[in-house]
């Protein structure tokens, strides 16, 4: 396993506080996660159950918190083969103008 140094940046952006390795931007724009890919990111285990409202359709949640900064987002889910459907790419879901993956960035 390898060192890798750390170091505290501010987005450019947002100004979010966040700690990437000391190397990463060299030259490039210091954004956070959700600033570099216009994308905020919610981890499942996040969501619980009991701040579902059940829909029609299956069930919607509001306010969940992004896992890398202070964006709130409302997610629905939807009863299809007793399965959650994503869009195809990796887990992305696009919602109006904000874009969704439920994880870490990569």
């Amino acid at each position: 396993m390898s060192n890798v140094e750390m170091k505290d940046f501010v987005c450019e952006q947002c100004d979010l506080e966040f700690t990437r390795e000391k190397d990463y931007f060299e030259g490039r724009e210091e954004y956070c996660y959700c600033c570099e890919n216009e994308e905020h990111y919610v981890v499942l285990g996040d969501i619980r159950m009991s701040d579902m409202q059940e829909t029609d359709d299956g069930f919607w949640v509001e306010d969940v918190s992004c896992r890398y900064c202070d964006k709130k987002v409302s997610l629905e889910f939807t009863f299809r083969d007793n399965a959650v459907l994503m869009s195809e790419d990796d887990a992305t879901w696009e919602t109006g103008s904000v874009n969704i993956s439920f994880g870490d960035a990569d």
